[in-house]
């Protein structure tokens, strides 16, 4: 994969790879990204990502020195909301007081909100 030069910069293939990983990770799904480094006059080069998929979008913006390593920040905010988004799915979601919550899963499954420093209040 060959990825756009900022400043002289020459393309990471490192850079390539986790690009490429990522891709990967993402798996089905419809993903766009572009650079809104031509639209920003900041001069600092700006990508942006979106992907949906299995009833559920996300997108994220990166930035950085160069474009390739802006456009591997938007991918990484991607993923990391995509991953997260898949290990939760399949968990069953549960409300309750801290107190009703503690009895079904026990006192240590979880922080209660009024968990400070290790401590219970």
């Amino acid at each position: 994969m060959t990825t756009t030069t900022t400043l002289g910069h020459l393309p990471d293939p490192a850079l390539d790879a986790v690009i490429d990983s990522f891709m990967g990770a993402l798996g089905p799904g419809g993903l766009s990204e572009f650079a809104l480094t031509p639209l920003d006059t900041v001069g600092v080069p700006v990508w942006s990502t979106w992907w949906s998929g299995a009833g559920t979008a996300t997108g994220g913006i990166g930035y950085g020195l160069t474009e390739q390593r802006a456009r591997v920040g938007a991918l990484g905010e991607c993923i990391e909301h995509v991953l997260a988004w898949r290990a939760l799915r399949a968990r069953t979601r549960r409300s309750g007081s801290v107190a009703e919550l503690r009895r079904q899963v026990g006192a240590d499954a979880g922080v209660g909100t009024r968990r400070v420093r290790g401590q219970l209040r």
